[in-house]
């Protein structure tokens, strides 16, 4: 089993564990992608407004184009939902009625989608909407709209999980006995400059919030493509530290080829191509590896 299959094993065991924990403690709050695993959900997002538009706010392997051409205005929302009806609203291929939302989709990738479910529900007092989509040849389960289902909707976090400092100098300490620790800057401003190069967002708080939308997923992704003993800490300017623990140097290209694969689902293969990995430095000292980490 492959470093990429161990991971996804583990989270897939870890996410209805986190999220029956959540539903004990009342508001404890879990990741969305955690929160869809629960329903078996294979592609979906919310959708969260801002001012006169909406934007999509969390995902589960929605690509960055899609989340990027996801900002529209309240009327059209207005114009393709009745949120007065907490139910979901089907637009579907066999009924011909998808093309008004085509606008969110990459080209290459509208073929594929057969059917899309949007559920209104009122978050933090807003309006928001929850989008499924189903995709060809996948298995489907629509959810059961019922009032545990949109209770369920108010455990989703709206921010990523971060190590505390805490857990920084305790997993240090504890992993850099007997191995080098490789410091690494994981760069992807120029790849979000590929990425908007073709499209238009005018305003820049809009912009700003789309852009800390694939944030999130991208730091996800790469936590979980540098597990415990390793740690991600978010830098700054679109930048994630990996703290990288090995008792051998680190093919440094075959690494940041491995993170470009793994990234081209989700961001294409151009703006994968223009992800970097800046080497910071190597030590064997506990107090330079949390220097790394914690300063900016």
């Amino acid at each position: 089993m492959g470093l990429l299959e161990k991971i996804n094993s583990l989270q897939a065991k870890k996410s209805v564990g986190l999220l029956a924990r959540a539903e004990q403690m009342g508001r404890k709050t879990v990741p969305f992608s955690v929160w869809a695993d629960r329903f078996a959900l294979k592609h979906a997002a919310i959708f969260s407004p801002y001012n006169n538009f909406f934007y999509i706010s969390e995902s589960l392997d929605i690509d960055a184009r899609t989340i990027a051409l996801s900002v529209s205005t309240k009327d059209f929302w207005d114009g393709s939902l009745d949120f007065s009806k907490q139910e979901f609203q089907v637009y579907s291929k066999k009924e011909g009625n998808l093309g008004r939302f085509y606008q969110f989709f990459r080209e290459d990738s509208r073929h594929d989608i057969e059917d899309l479910y949007f559920l209104p529900f009122t978050f933090n007092s807003q309006k928001c909407i929850l989008m499924l989509v189903k995709k060809q040849d996948e298995n489907f389960i629509l959810p059961q709209c019922d009032s545990s289902f949109i209770s369920s909707l108010s455990l989703i976090s709206t921010s990523e999980k971060e190590l505390t400092i805490e857990d920084i100098v305790r997993d240090i300490s504890r992993y850099i006995q007997g191995a080098q620790a490789n410091f690494f800057i994981f760069s992807y401003r120029l790849s979000l400059d590929v990425l908007f190069s073709g499209i238009d967002i005018t305003h820049p708080d809009i912009k700003e919030l789309v852009i800390s939308s694939m944030s999130k997923v991208i730091f996800e992704r790469l936590s979980q493509l540098f597990p415990v003993p390793h740690c991600v800490v978010k830098g700054v300017n679109s930048e994630i530290k990996i703290l990288y623990f090995t008792h051998d140097d680190v093919d440094e290209q075959f690494l940041l080829g491995h993170i470009k694969n793994t990234f081209e689902d989700y961001l294409g293969k151009e703006c994968a191509s223009s992800l970097l990995l800046l080497n910071a430095g190597t030590s064997t000292s506990e107090k330079s590896a949390q220097t790394f980490l914690l300063k900016g």
